[in-house]
């Protein structure tokens, strides 16, 4: 049943240019141009500027309230002898020469000091063949985020593919640092590496803040707790899904493996992937583990899952499954929550046949309040609802270029680029084509919709919002 896909985001509006790929030869170099602010950031323009600015925060480099925008493809050409030192490391030492790995305490101050506190936009642009293997603290593109005043934010950041395994990891980022007020953000981000260790996520491996608009196409293995986009401990996971399929021994879970904090909420999120947990790992206070489509269990504080569903095989083997969860604490919440009525779960959720997920009403019931689900009309997800903000474009090479504007609108919007335009309302249905040449002015009325453009160059898709 499952089909995994290269599904690319960018932004609603802009021009997409395909972009040179810089391959990383183990080399740093210090970046020339920005000045670290919202309005000229930091340009990272190779692999090794990457590289350079991963030496400087694990030498105690302050980040905080600085911007850095990757400008370019990075292939990290990963192998035994060349792995990538993440962005922010616990428990890592990092000399001149490089890491040298599983040494603790730290070489430079405090933990906290090596992590990264700023904003990093990847711009949509790959970074592939990423290496890491045995490190003793958190590992992804980025090791560690600490939350600040100002947020800390990694968006619009595509891992696509290579090996990550540490005690604690994720494609994007290995865990984050959050207190009081101060946040992180992980945004429009996902990830295709395989990942692998003790607490493993497809996004970020363990105690996640904010994780908005992204999704996972990784394989994901936990020695304790799993999930395909993070393994435990998340305030908001909010329009994500997974495709990867993941295993663990512990709490496992198509979304989040286990364990919420107080007061978090999981919205609008799907898993597609197998989810699957041998019970060999069995945490403290249970008698088994557990395993659920969605999250395999919460436990403390006021905890909602709403807007979500599962088409993914759950197996095990002593352990407790759920169609969409495996197990929630009394002040749980489950709302409009459902699953395949094949995928071998039960619990939680309704139960429904394939035929029903796939259709229209479906699409309808999942918007009933967030209208962010349309229908699978390109047979990206085998027919079933999607999500539009994370599903704008389809393709691994140039796609045609498609500005839509304003957006929002009141009614009548600009469309540039040229092709053959499409209009599909929120259950698939389309309302409207018309051979578009450069620009053309439309009007459509109130609702949700997704506008696609189809070209010499490929396929974009963008979600309109008419007021």
């Amino acid at each position: 049943m499952k089909k995994i896909y290269i599904i690319t985001l960018f932004l609603l509006t802009g021009v997409f240019a395909q972009a040179q790929t810089s391959v990383w030869d183990g080399s740093r170099q210090l970046w020339t141009r920005g000045t670290g602010t919202e309005e000229d950031p930091f340009l990272i323009e190779s692999a090794a500027n990457l590289a350079y600015l991963s030496y400087m925060v694990g030498k105690a480099f302050n980040t905080e309230g600085l911007y850095f925008k990757l400008t370019t493809d990075i292939d990290l050409n990963g192998s035994e002898t060349q792995q990538w030192i993440p962005i922010g490391l616990v428990n890592d030492s990092y000399y001149e020469d490089g890491c040298l790995r599983n040494m603790t305490p730290v070489c430079v101050g405090d933990y906290s000091d090596l992590t990264f506190k700023g904003h990093f936009d990847g711009c949509g642009h790959s970074i592939s063949n990423i290496y890491i293997n045995e490190i003793t603290g958190a590992a992804g593109l980025f090791g560690v985020l600490t939350a600040t005043e100002g947020q800390t934010v990694v968006e619009n950041v595509f891992v696509t593919n290579g090996y990550i395994k540490a005690r604690i990891c994720g494609g994007i980022a290995g865990t984050c640092n959050v207190s009081g007020s101060n946040r992180t953000l992980v945004s429009h981000c996902w990830n295709g590496a395989e990942v692998d260790g003790t607490n493993a996520g497809g996004i970020i491996g363990d105690k996640a803040d904010m994780i908005h608009n992204c999704y996972n196409v990784g394989n994901v293995n936990g020695e304790k707790a799993a999930g395909g986009i993070v393994s435990g401990s998340s305030t908001e996971v909010l329009e994500c899904y997974n495709n990867g399929d993941v295993t663990g021994n512990g709490f496992t879970g198509g979304i989040l493996g286990g364990g919420l904090r107080g007061n978090s909420t999981i919205r609008n999120c799907y898993n597609t992937g197998s989810v699957s947990s041998t019970g060999s790992s069995v945490p403290q206070g249970f008698t088994n583990s557990v395993v659920g489509g969605v999250i395999g269990i919460v436990t403390l504080g006021t905890n909602i899952m709403s807007n979500c569903y599962n088409v993914g095989t759950v197996s095990y083997e002593i352990c407790e499954p759920g169609g969409v969860l495996g197990w929630f604490g009394s002040n749980g919440v489950v709302e409009n929550a459902y699953y395949l009525n094949t995928c071998n779960g039960g619990g939680e959720g309704e139960a429904m046949d394939a035929e029903a997920m796939r259709a229209p009403e479906f699409v309808e019931m999942l918007n009933q309040v967030d209208p962010v689900w349309c229908a699978d009309t390109l047979n990206m997800n085998d027919g079933y609802p999607i999500l539009g903000a994370n599903n704008l474009s389809v393709g691994e090479t140039s796609l045609q270029s498609l500005t839509v504007y304003p957006n929002p609108t009141n009614g009548q919007f600009t469309v540039e680029g040229t092709g053959m335009l499409s209009v599909f309302n929120v259950v698939g249905q389309i309302v409207m084509t018309l051979q578009v040449n450069e620009k053309a002015i439309v009007e459509l009325p109130q609702g949700l919709y997704f506008v696609r453009l189809e070209g010499e160059k490929g396929m974009k898709l963008t979600k309109l919002i008419v007021r």
